[in-house]
């Protein structure tokens, strides 16, 4: 959930119970609320692209998965480095240590 909140999806793109329902749907896939390793990572974020981008507001814009998952990783600044280093130093922020480099 601080995931999408951090890359700005919920509640933009998604509402916080959309999220948990895409997380928990994952886990009840693999057979584990124990939280998820990365290739379930990889399983929510691409659910998470699809669920937002199948609304039909975006509907017409993004018609294929892979579509969708481009702007997860490009337009919503997944696959950004600059991007990812602000989101650290958000967090490290929110507790309470020095921003690293």
């Amino acid at each position: 959930l601080r995931l999408a909140h951090d890359f700005d999806v919920c509640p933009a793109m998604l509402t916080k119970r959309e999220v948990k329902q895409l997380f928990s749907a994952v886990c009840r896939f693999r057979g584990s609320m124990q939280g998820v390793d990365y290739e379930d990572l990889l399983r929510v974020l691409g659910l998470m692209a699809v669920t937002a981008l199948s609304k039909p507001s975006f509907q017409h814009l993004y018609p294929t998965n892979q579509s969708k998952v481009t702007v997860l990783l490009e337009m919503w600044g997944l696959a950004d480095p600059i991007k990812l280093q602000v989101v650290r130093q958000h967090a490290t922020r929110r507790a309470g240590g020095s921003p690293g480099r």
